[in-house]
Formats: structure tokens, sequence, C-alpha cells
């Protein structure tokens, strides 16, 4: 095996935590105003769930980038945006 044959591999790992990375931290932003909606209207219960579920998203979207990047290029985003 070359050098040249994981290349083209590399470059799809690369997009794809880069599309998980975007979309965790867009989902990240709406569960952040949903959940200021939420504190204004509904109860501190349904704002414990959504915190929970949000940590549940964000945690898998990190894994999955991770997994993907091998803890490199995602992670590098990730905590740059956090």
């Amino acid at each position: 095996m070359t050098v040249g044959e994981n290349e083209p591999n590399r470059e799809f790992t690369t997009f794809l935590s880069v599309i998980i990375t975007m979309t965790t931290i867009i989902l990240m932003a709406l569960l952040l105003i949903w959940r200021e909606i939420l504190l204004k209207t509904w109860s501190k219960v349904s704002v414990k769930l959504l915190n929970y579920l949000s940590m549940r998203i964000i945690s898998s979207g990190v894994r999955s980038c991770i997994k993907l990047s091998k803890m490199v290029y995602c992670t590098r985003i990730f905590f740059w945006l956090w």
C-alpha cells in the first residue's frame, strides 16, 4: 500500500468530520435557543430534560468526530469554536 492510496480516504474522512462538527454546532445553537424559550414558558423539568438531551447530542457528535478524524482535525475545530 502506498501513501497515494490513502489520500482520497483521508479527504473524505476530513470532509465527513467537518460536516458532523458543523451539524453538532448548529444543533447546539438550536438547543440553546430552545432552552431559552423553555425557560420563559415551561417548567424546570422540561429544561432539565432538554439539558440532558443536548448533552447526549453533543457527546455523540464529539464521539463521531473523534472516530472519523482520529482525534486531530475535528477536535481542534470543535474546541476552537467551543
